[in-house]
């Protein structure tokens, strides 16, 4: 009888542990890349969005950090299955990266939608340094993660680069370890844009900008992971093709001294126009004040027609000298978010200069 229940509850307790994840978030979509041939990568999530490549055509498979992962040799790319549920209000972004020196500048691990040859509205990538960054675009900008030098993350080791973003801060993890303090964020994530599909190792707008490197274990969650999660997400696994995993022996860690840090910015075109708010909520039935800054570029505007606009409520103003406008609300219970949009010619490669104040019952932030 003892013998019968120690095997009962081994096999709950594996039950449960394969059913619940070790940091307590399921991934809207997983491509472990372990299929090893074919043109086809197949989503361990539950959407089930198939990633292919032309048959004869596109990255070559290798070796992984667990099983077989993908090689791209700077000319390929891998299309996914566009799925809504890829359009969430916050959003990480994984995945296992090597090279042997950097791929360059601007070249995407993963692109969600693309703008001209301008942004996406998410994207993991090598960022202007050629180092790594993650950066999502709204509010008319787009905002980049503070950026883990070319150095510490192309060094022919695989790496975990974790991308994300929680409603108020860009961030970047590289093995599991914050890169920098986070970039003050947009107050929203802007999809519906010229293309909105999803690429691995590239991005799908006006210009081409191709991943050369390997890649492997690529995950998105629908939500921010938490600090925790991140770093579990991020240990090697138990058995490897005996490739290098993590920083080697004696580099600098992301916070140590010697591990430089470009620090992330929020940046929109000189031809575009954005919003910015001074505060993120409201709370409800109390009058509140608050003050939008429109800019062209890095230059306030002048004279700008904002609007606030709920159910119910619609305030319309313009901007002065300083390129500000005042308005005193007063939000119902009726309105979860006040949306505050600017009247401005939309260029394609610009966004939409919109930006939103959530409505909430609790201490207003």
């Amino acid at each position: 009888m003892s013998r019968r229940i120690a095997i009962l509850t081994t096999t709950i307790c594996a039950l449960l542990s394969a059913a619940a994840p070790a940091f307590g978030q399921d991934p809207l979509a997983a491509w472990s890349f372990d299929e090893g041939s074919g043109n086809v990568a197949v989503d361990g999530g539950p959407l089930r969005l198939q990633a292919a490549w032309p048959a004869g055509a596109g990255p070559a498979w290798i070796a992984g950090v667990s099983g077989t992962a993908l090689h791209f040799n700077g000319d390929d790319e891998v299309s996914v299955s566009d799925h809504g549920a890829l359009e969430s209000a916050t959003v990480t972004v994984a995945a296992w990266v090597r090279a042997a020196g950097s791929p360059g500048s601007f070249r995407y691990v993963f692109s969600k939608g693309a703008a001209t040859c301008m942004r996406s509205s998410y994207g993991l990538y090598t960022g202007p340094q050629g180092g790594a960054a993650f950066y999502v675009a709204g509010d008319g900008w787009f905002t980049l993660s503070p950026q883990a030098p070319a150095q510490a993350v192309w060094d022919g080791r695989w790496h975990r680069l974790t991308g994300v973003y929680d409603g108020a801060r860009v961030r970047l993890y590289l093995d599991g370890s914050q890169v920098g303090a986070g970039t003050t964020g947009p107050t929203r994530i802007e999809y519906g844009l010229q293309n909105r599909s999803a690429y691995i190792g590239n991005y799908h707008g006006d210009c081409r900008l191709a991943f050369r490197g390997d890649i492997d274990g690529l995950t998105v969650w629908g939500g921010a992971l938490t600090p925790p999660g991140i770093a579990a997400d991020a240990a090697p696994p138990a058995e490897t093709p005996g490739s290098p995993i993590g920083r080697a022996p004696g580099a600098p860690a992301p916070g140590e001294a010697g591990f430089p840090v470009t620090q992330g910015v929020r940046t929109t075109p000189d031809r575009c126009t954005s919003v910015s708010l001074s505060r993120r909520a409201v709370l409800v039935g109390r009058r509140t004040r608050l003050v939008a800054t429109v800019r062209r570029g890095t230059r306030r505007r002048a004279g700008a027609r904002v609007a606030v606009r709920a159910p119910k409520l619609r305030e319309v103003g313009r901007t002065n000298a300083r390129g500000r406008v005042g308005f005193v609300v007063r939000a119902s219970r009726q309105q979860s978010r006040l949306e505050v949009k600017v009247a401005a010619a939309r260029r394609a490669e610009c966004g939409s200069p919109v930006a939103y104040v959530r409505v909430h019952s609790g201490p207003a932030r």
